[in-house]
């Protein structure tokens, strides 16, 4: 049900820039960064997506929002608590699947 190429990629430390990733993909990015998760599904009818980090369900509100029906997941300006482990979880008539990425966030390096 979770179509993605090549899950498991590590995305480097960035600039601060955006990053948009795939689910089973993890990445470590500076803090203040936005990342963007993507949970590509497909089905008739559309199956249900939810998400979680490290276990509790997550509510769109504050820094974390919601896109394209769910499939992507937004993380404005991340700092060191919103590192963890971020599960999609889509379920449909035909059953039920799971996949998730692990997110770092590194703090400002001052020198």
């Amino acid at each position: 049900m979770i179509k993605v190429p090549e899950p498991g990629r590590e995305i480097p430390v960035g600039d601060g820039s955006p990053v948009t990733m795939n689910i089973g993909d993890n990445v470590t990015a500076a803090s203040n960064t936005t990342i963007t998760i993507r949970c590509p599904v497909s089905g008739v009818p559309t199956p249900s997506v939810t998400w979680q980090k490290d276990g509790v369900p997550l509510i769109a509100g504050g820094k974390i929002s919601f896109k394209n029906e769910k499939q992507r997941l937004v993380i404005r300006v991340a700092k060191g608590e919103d590192s963890g482990k971020y599960f999609c979880s889509v379920e449909s008539n035909f059953g039920k699947d799971s996949l998730f990425s692990i997110v770092r966030i590194m703090g400002k390096f001052l020198i």
